[in-house]
């Protein structure tokens, strides 16, 4: 198991990361920055995030009918074992 001071740690660390994402997308796209995205990068950007969303909404049903266990299998591998066994045995109890 996770002590809470390594919980807290991870957590502490994961917003470090979204701190420094956001910073990092606001230097790419605020006009002036002298990191900002040209017209074409932009229109790039705007492409691909219109075909990401496209493609979450045709599949949305299909993702969501996998049961979070397989799921975190399937994106953590070896790491993502432990959420299967622990639904497994809430199942056996219930």
């Amino acid at each position: 198991m996770i002590s809470s001071r390594q919980h807290r740690l991870k957590k502490l660390l994961a917003l470090v990361g979204i701190i420094a994402s956001v910073v990092f997308i606001g230097l790419l796209l605020v006009p002036g920055s002298p990191a900002a995205l040209g017209k074409e990068s932009l229109i790039a950007l705007i492409v691909w995030v219109v075909l990401g969303v496209v493609f979450y909404l045709f599949k949305y049903k299909e993702y969501h009918a996998i049961p979070k266990g397989e799921l975190d299998y399937l994106i953590l591998g070896e790491h993502g074992k432990n959420t299967i066994d622990e639904e497994a045995a809430t199942q056996h109890i219930e």
